[in-house]
């Protein structure tokens, strides 16, 4: 076992289950050093040999560290094992397999078969066929009679080819998951036919028998994967809603982690194609749906992310302000829950919808948190990029003329020394040098118009269209040459794209 091992699972506990852990290991035989080397690594950060060395005094325990650790490791496991047996019905369903075992040690027969039926009985519940089967193997070790034996064999025929066509379509699902993250969220004309001869003619081929929650679920998440890689927003929307009915019908299914966990995605993938439909209205239901899920912080906080991160995209800066506050009134929670590449997310999600509330010193203080901490750095150059030329929009709204030359020059370094640089990030250096030293307004005005209209041309390549997808910087410039509102007119541009959406 790694030492890492065991810190990132100390790091990753709940307030509750570090409390219970606190309790079980109160009631250990090495109590004292092992229930110190379990807080030191909780409330230390980094943590260390040297570290731990320094804070347990005890030479013999240290001495042995590695096997203390190794100690530690399981013993954390079996307490939160224990913890979590009386919500987690596959756990339970384990339990009873093992409870049964003994029982058949100590010939108690009818009382094993009670417990392998109650089994029975849950993994059906919560179809879960490869238990199931494990139950029905038991259960043909001791049959009562021929009759129950030749019940036992025919259904394990049925739930064994159940079995294999549940593996089928999860293997369609996971080659069309691995293969959006290989191209990305939009495909070319060839990759869409590669997708619907490889992928889609495959499901459609395939006669899937029964509508069994496991196989509906997985035949509409294939869907709304195809359709959202195929630009097909509406139809990507409507498979998630599909997924989400499947949950309402059957509320129960969340109970177990693995469904949890997915049923968490199917939020968090309505929330994104909500607000590229101009679903307003299903936010704050969404959200209210996530609250409710007993679900780690990290997964609470990176939720909130994706509700930011849909009302940026819809221009609803108005309605996000009280989440902006919640969260803002919270970035230790935040802090603490979320790794680099999320905190800069959410950071950078903050930061644009503050500055289409007007309140540009907060936009700007969650820029320079970004800029400034190496860890919050984003590796998306993209990203990177835009926040950098976002800190010159802030300067340029904030009136900072003073030092606007200056950071003129170190964005227009910064950016220069990037490879492979898209067209975008090259227009805008050339907005940088032409705007560098110009003071005349009319003329200001004017290259802004030039730099505008470039930037229209480009959006309409697929290329770019990722780049300024992450800020409105067309919005912008037309928000100061047309002198009006830049949220007024994010707005219209949501409007106008909605509307080519329905029609």
């Amino acid at each position: 076992m790694e030492n890492s091992n065991l810190i990132k699972l100390i790091k990753s506990l709940e307030k509750n289950e570090k409390r219970h852990i606190s309790i079980q290991l109160s009631k250990h035989k090495s109590a004292n050093n092992l229930l110190k080397l379990y807080t030191i690594i909780s409330e230390t950060d980094p943590v260390n040999d040297e570290i731990i060395s320094k804070k347990i005094p005890d030479k013999k325990f240290v001495s042995q560290l590695k096997i203390n650790k190794h100690n530690l490791y399981y013993l954390i496991l079996d307490a939160l094992h224990n913890f979590h047996l009386r919500s987690s019905a596959y756990g339970r369903i384990l339990n009873f397999l093992h409870q049964a075992e003994i029982l058949s040690a100590k010939g108690l027969t009818i009382a094993r078969r009670e417990l392998l039926q109650k089994a029975g009985k849950m993994a059906d519940e919560y179809a879960l066929s490869e238990l199931k089967l494990e139950i029905l193997r038991l259960q043909n070790l001791e049959p009562d009679d021929m009759a129950s034996s030749t019940n036992i064999h025919n259904e394990t025929k049925k739930l064994s080819e159940r079995v294999y066509e549940e593996s089928k379509i999860k293997h369609l699902n996971n080659r069309m998951s691995v293969y959006q993250r290989k191209v990305g969220q939009r495909l070319t004309a060839t990759q869409l036919k590669y997708l619907e001869k490889q992928m889609l003619n495959t499901i459609n081929a395939q006669s899937f028998k029964g509508n069994t929650f496991f196989n509906q679920f997985f035949y509409f998440r294939i869907l709304s994967l195809y359709h959202t890689m195929a630009g097909r927003t509406r139809e990507a929307h409507e498979n998630n809603m599909r997924l989400l009915n499947l949950f309402k019908e059957e509320p129960h299914m969340a109970e177990l982690q693995i469904w949890k966990d997915r049923y968490l995605s199917v939020l968090s993938r309505l929330i994104t194609s909500s607000s590229l439909i101009g679903k307003n209205e299903m936010l704050p239901v969404l959200s209210d749906e996530i609250k409710k899920l007993d679900i780690s912080d990290k997964r609470k906080a990176f939720a909130d992310i994706n509700i930011l991160d849909a009302y940026m995209q819809l221009g609803e800066f108005e309605i996000s302000e009280q989440l902006v506050k919640q969260v803002e009134n919270n970035t230790e929670f935040y802090h603490k829950s979320l790794g680099p590449a999320n905190r800069t997310a959410l950071y950078f999600n903050l930061a644009v919808l503050n500055f289409g509330l007007e309140n540009y010193s907060r936009s700007l203080h969650w820029i320079n948190i970004i800029i400034n901490n190496p860890d919050n750095r984003s590796e998306n150059v993209g990203i990177a990029n835009t926040i950098r030329i976002l800190r010159l929009l802030l300067y340029y709204e904030l009136g900072y003329h003073d030092i606007m030359e200056y950071e003129l020059r170190s964005t227009y370094r910064y950016i220069s020394k990037q490879k492979n640089l898209y067209r975008f990030e090259e227009l805008v250096l050339k907005f940088i040098r032409r705007t560098v030293s110009l003071y005349d307004r009319g003329k200001l005005k004017k290259v802004m118009e030039e730099t505008r209209n470039a930037l229209v041309k480009l959006s309409k390549i697929k290329s770019e269209q990722q780049t300024l997808s992450y800020f409105d910087f067309i919005s912008w410039l037309d928000s100061k040459i047309e002198n009006r509102r830049f949220t007024d007119l994010v707005k219209e541009k949501v409007k106008e794209r909605l509307k080519d959406i329905v029609e």
